[in-house]
């Protein structure tokens, strides 16, 4: 309806795309519909006309599509920076990563990697820092750890306000995502 209202008014009308699946079905038809009425397509990363739309529609609407890569906030790198700087080089190896507890982020992965990491480096600390989103995908997580006798090499730290310190005081990222449009926690 917006599509319409801003045709009749001859307004230009931009579509704005988050983090969507691939359209199917009525889907489709309605994404197809609004890319003929939008004026412009504004995404985040170049790649997600394609994923969310297809090829074939990527290519016949490519002119409307403009990708527009979020910036870096500079309050948040200088956070990293100092906690950097001020971390103490001795002690366990720690390892962080950053996102939403949930299948799509495959914390899992991370943590079926745990004991060859420990045959190296047997002072290891594991940071799972992120909302659980999936309160189940969490919970098996949980377990997997405590069944495998890894609870004193990870920690689950949910949702923090300090991530760029704890991101700074950290020797390793791992970013362990089945897929990703522009991750957050890398900008």
């Amino acid at each position: 309806l917006t599509g319409f209202a801003a045709r009749w008014t001859r307004r230009p009308l931009v579509w704005d795309i988050g983090v969507e699946k691939k359209s199917k079905g009525f889907v489709y038809l309605l994404h197809t519909l609004g890319l003929l009425l939008a004026s412009r397509v504004v995404t985040q990363a170049r790649i997600q006309p394609q994923v969310i739309f297809g090829e074939r529609r990527q290519k016949w609407f490519d002119s409307k599509f403009k990708a527009i890569n979020p910036g870096i906030d500079d309050e948040r790198r200088l956070k990293i920076e100092e906690a950097y700087e001020q971390r103490q080089s001795s002690g366990p190896v720690e390892v962080i990563t950053v996102g939403s507890v949930h299948p799509r982020k495959n914390q899992k992965m991370l943590l079926e990697g745990i004991p060859k990491i420990i045959e190296q480096h047997d002072q290891v600390r594991i940071r799972i820092v992120g909302p659980f989103r999936d309160k189940e995908y969490a919970s098996n997580l949980q377990h997997f750890v405590e069944n495998r006798g890894l609870s004193g090499h990870v920690d689950f730290l949910g949702w923090r306000d300090d991530v760029p310190a704890l991101l700074g005081k950290s020797d390793i990222f791992v970013l362990c995502s089945r897929a990703e449009g522009v991750p957050q926690v890398i900008r």
